[in-house]
Order: C-alpha cells, then sequence, then structure tokens
C-alpha cells in the first residue's frame, strides 16, 4: 500500500522577493521531498531561478534523531529530460 502523503508550504518574503518551498511528507511523517525554486542553468539555459527538487529515496536514524539519508536532487525544466544531477547517501551522522 503507497503512503499517502501531505503537502505544506511555507512562504516567506525577503528583500521584497517572496520565497517559497513545498514539503511532502507522507502520512507518519516521513519526508518524501522537496520543491522550490534555486538558482542556476540547467540544460544550459541562461542562468535564473528553476524548479528545483528533492527527492528522500531513504531514512536513518543516528543518534536518536531520523533524518533522510538517501537523496536524490533534480531540475523541474519542463522538459521531459533527467535533470538529476546530485545523490548522495548519509551513512553516519553525528550531533552537537
Amino acid at each position: 500500500m503507497a503512503r499517502r502523503r501531505i503537502r505544506a508550504s511555507a512562504t516567506w518574503t525577503v528583500d521584497r522577493h517572496k520565497e517559497t518551498v513545498r514539503l511532502d511528507v507522507a502520512d507518519d511523517g516521513a519526508l518524501c521531498g522537496v520543491r522550490m525554486l534555486r538558482w542556476g542553468n540547467p540544460d544550459n539555459h541562461e542562468f535564473g531561478r528553476y524548479p528545483f527538487i528533492v527527492a528522500v529515496e531513504a531514512e536513518r536514524r543516528f543518534g536518536g534523531m531520523t533524518i533522510a539519508s538517501r537523496i536524490r536532487a533534480s531540475w523541474d525544466t519542463g522538459t521531459g529530460g533527467d535533470g538529476e544531477f546530485f545523490r548522495a547517501e548519509i551513512t553516519s551522522a553525528d550531533f552537537f
């Protein structure tokens, strides 16, 4: 059974520029992904702010804290191409 997802958005203004981030959260509280605008030049477009997605593929518990442990980051330019450019896996974490 697929996890149901809840979407939460936060919007704030910095120097008259509105910023919004959207979190996709499973009904059990697990973070599934993040969507926001990010500065860059995906597919060699002109530099600017483009839709950016971080997908959370796994989470792990370290030192009593559960965190996203495997992520993929990609541009969402609407071209249908794979805009993925970053993958990471966290294998240990210390909190101070």
